[in-house]
């Protein structure tokens, strides 16, 4: 099942660093709180806090085709600029979540010694293949705010955005609904994807409802609200004749069609092309 996270981001005055035009291009500003705003497609936390991608041996069921880019990046940060990097990893050694996995080792010989290891930071610096999945993951990220994260923006209430309801550690989940409403408008194949998501939602949200304890009052009044929020916008899909915007060329629609279908972006500009890790 899929939402939309909203999570508050340190701006670069909040953590005493010089400002970077990193933090404008990934995160929207936040009212006056001194924070920059995160938004992002998740799958919902059932409260299992495991992976539906992880397989019986707790392997990723998913490493070679369609893994999140934001995923390949582990277990660097890319929600913080390049030169954090190195302070990254070493605060991972000492969280309670990451003892025993015994996954992210320091020093020369130690990686000698282990021909699977990937050097992630050498002479102080992140290296070339480290920093690859990083703006990959970036890149992803820039591209969900250019065709819905801008426009989701918007239509936030100005007092969420002053609120601490939105967390520093961890993610206020929300319907994704905002982010289908702008996706369907950008052409006809967008709707028509958006209808075919709204109707698996649905029948994902039926089952986990299925599966929820007596007891589990507010996941189930979350997952009802978002079922009815779903069985909504669909019906306004449906009833309602589509316009696609006319800032959209027909090449920007077929690349964004392309891009949700298959996680290529071919870019405008000529020559230029990213490729995205499919949804």
């Amino acid at each position: 099942m899929g939402c939309l996270t909203l999570r508050r981001i340190p701006s670069p005055r909040e953590r005493g660093e010089a400002a970077d035009p990193f933090w404008s291009r990934l995160f929207h500003p936040m009212g006056t709180s001194g924070y920059r705003l995160l938004l992002a497609t998740h799958a919902y936390d059932d409260g299992t806090e495991r992976c539906p991608a992880l397989g019986p041996d707790g392997g990723c069921g998913i490493q070679h085709a369609g893994k999140p880019a934001l995923c390949s990046a582990v277990p660097l940060d890319p929600l913080a600029p390049i030169d954090r990097q190195a302070r990254v990893l070493a605060r991972r050694a000492t969280q309670a979540e990451f003892f025993g996995s015994n996954c992210v080792v320091s020093g020369k010989a130690t990686a000698l010694r282990t021909p699977r290891a990937l050097p992630l930071i050498a002479d102080g610096r992140v290296t070339t293949a480290a920093r690859e999945s990083l703006e990959t993951s970036w890149r992803q990220l820039e591209l969900d705010r250019r065709f819905w994260g801008d426009a989701v923006y918007r239509l936030l209430p100005g007092e969420l955005l002053e609120s601490s309801l939105v967390p520093v550690d961890g993610f206020l989940s929300i319907s994704i609904v905002p982010v289908l409403m702008i996706v369907a408008r950008l052409s006809e194949g967008c709707r028509q994807r958006c209808l075919r998501y709204l109707s698996a939602q649905a029948r994902a949200i039926d089952t986990a409802l299925g599966r929820l304890p007596v007891h589990a009052t507010q996941p189930h009044r979350q997952l009802s609200g978002f079922a009815e929020n779903a069985a909504t916008l669909r019906q306004a899909l449906l009833d309602s004749a589509h316009e696609a915007s006319p800032a959209n060329a027909d090449r920007d629609t077929r690349a964004i069609e392309q891009w949700l279908d298959t996680g290529v972006f071919h870019d405008a500009a000529p020559g230029e092309v990213a490729a995205v890790n499919a949804r």
